[in-house]
This record gives C-alpha cells, structure tokens and sequence, in this order.
C-alpha cells in the first residue's frame, strides 16, 4: 500500500505536482472495495449492491469537492499495477489529478490473486 502512494507521488513529482496526502478513511474504504471484489468475485467499480466508488466514500465520512477511483487486479506487484494505471488515460488522469488525498487498499486471494483500490480525493 505504501509502496503505491510512494510511486503515485513519484510520479506527480515529475510532472511538477504536489505529492497527495495520506486518508485513513480512504484507505479504509479502497481497502474494503478490494476485499469485496475478491470475496465476491468481480471486478468492477460499482459493488455488486451498486454502490459507486462516490457511495462507499460518503459511507466512510469522507467529504469531497471531487473523487475518483482507480482498481487494479491481477499484477503481481504495485510497480506493475502502477504501469497498467499509467498506461491507461483515464487512470493516469486520477494519478495526476487534482486532489489532495490518497488511500490505496490491496488484498491478495481470490481469483486474480490481487486485488488494488486507490481512492482519491479533495
């Protein structure tokens, strides 16, 4: 989960961003979608209840201007998740976008093996 947040705000560093701030409550919430998808067995950014990454981060008390969300499933480790994130214009476009906060959860088991939640926000 660390290592995610490094390389996030690595990479906001080269592009002249300021690095995003670690939540607790977005952790949280990144935590339990990545949890769900593998105890559930999908994968998708609405739960199986439809909620949406905006839903389940209002559940956790999380209060933002603007939200988004990144999952990742299946890499063998953050470095690589990362790459397929930033290969992806809508994924990057979270990375480097203009928020504050980060919160990443990451769950092994189930059918992909991992399972990552990034959840941001301002």
């Amino acid at each position: 989960m660390l290592e995610i947040i490094d390389l996030v705000n690595a990479t906001r560093y080269k592009n002249n961003l300021e690095p995003l701030l670690y939540n607790e409550k977005a952790t949280i919430s990144a935590k339990k979608h990545s949890e769900d998808m593998r105890n559930n067995n999908y994968f998708n950014h609405k739960n199986l209840n439809h909620e949406t990454p905006f839903d389940r981060m209002i559940k956790e008390g999380i209060k933002y201007s603007r939200a988004g969300e990144n999952i990742a499933a299946g890499q063998t480790n953050g470095i690589f998740a990362m790459n397929g994130w930033m290969n992806s214009e809508g994924h990057r476009k979270n990375i480097l976008g203009n928020y504050k906060y980060i919160g990443v959860g990451v769950i092994f088991g189930g059918n992909y093996k991992t399972y990552y939640t990034q959840n941001f926000f301002a």
